[in-house]
């Protein structure tokens, strides 16, 4: 089952990450201390906690992220192709 908000905004250290369901397509959003989007991600097959840990630090400015569901691979590309769209992140 999807999600229809993305969730609400967590710092990325592995408490938080250890809420994020981990076998399911999904997006998360990394951003900054002033709270800007900076970075769009999709994962398809699970394993969203490992890739928004990668981000961490993104450029000295991601610290916290946001994440949102899919129920399946081809709902997380349509909600990452309108995310996108609506909002143009700095690093995508």
């Amino acid at each position: 089952m999807s999600q229809t908000k993305f969730s609400k905004t967590l710092p990325i250290n592995l408490e938080s990450l250890q809420r994020v369901p981990n076998d399911k397509p999904g997006l998360y959003r990394i951003i900054n201390k002033k709270k800007q989007i900076i970075l769009f991600g999709m994962v398809k097959g699970g394993q969203i906690h490992e890739e928004i840990l990668n981000h961490r630090g993104s450029n000295n400015e991601g610290i916290f992220f946001q994440y949102k569901i899919a129920s399946s691979n081809k709902e997380a590309e349509k909600m990452q192709e309108k995310e996108l769209e609506k909002w143009r992140p700095v690093f995508n």
